[in-house]
């Protein structure tokens, strides 16, 4: 094999093991260490993000698990992210309005859950914005992985 093609399956290895960690795999593949893994990755990228703001910024499980649980007013109604999820985020939660059921968000209770990167930032930019009003800070979404991963 010459350099050329050495390298070029070198990247090509490094840029497949790099889709997998980040969790592509929207086939429901992924073992329940890599669904962690995958989620303690964002995790990290949210801590790495929030320490450019602030260097001294450090992940918490308390933290992500009041932020799950702070009350907002929405439209006149006092709104969490338990509101539709529950107060048990390994159990199913029912959305406010629409009744429709929604799967539990803790990673060891529905492994569907934090495995592609872009269908959780969209999620989280879409309540967010329902909730807050505004897309939350990277450190609010690296507590709340660290909460969630914390629910054994």
């Amino acid at each position: 094999m010459n350099k050329i093609s050495l390298v070029a399956f070198a990247l090509f290895a490094l840029i497949g093991f790099s889709a997998h960690a980040a969790g592509t795999d929207d086939q429901g593949n992924l073992t329940a260490e890599e669904r962690e893994s995958v989620a303690n990755l964002l995790a990290r990228e949210y801590a790495a993000m929030a320490q450019k703001v602030d260097p001294k910024a450090v992940l918490s499980a308390e933290a992500g698990r009041a932020f799950y649980l702070k009350k907002v007013n929405v439209e006149g109604k006092e709104m969490s992210c338990a509101s539709c999820h529950s107060d048990n985020p390994k159990e199913s939660g029912k959305h406010t309005e629409t009744g429709k059921p929604i799967k539990p968000l803790a990673i060891r209770a529905n492994p569907e859950r934090f495995t592609n990167r872009d269908k959780t930032e969209s999620n989280f930019s879409k309540h967010c914005r329902e909730l807050y009003g505004k897309d939350c800070a990277a450190k609010d979404k690296g507590d709340y992985l660290i909460y969630l991963l914390t629910l054994k």
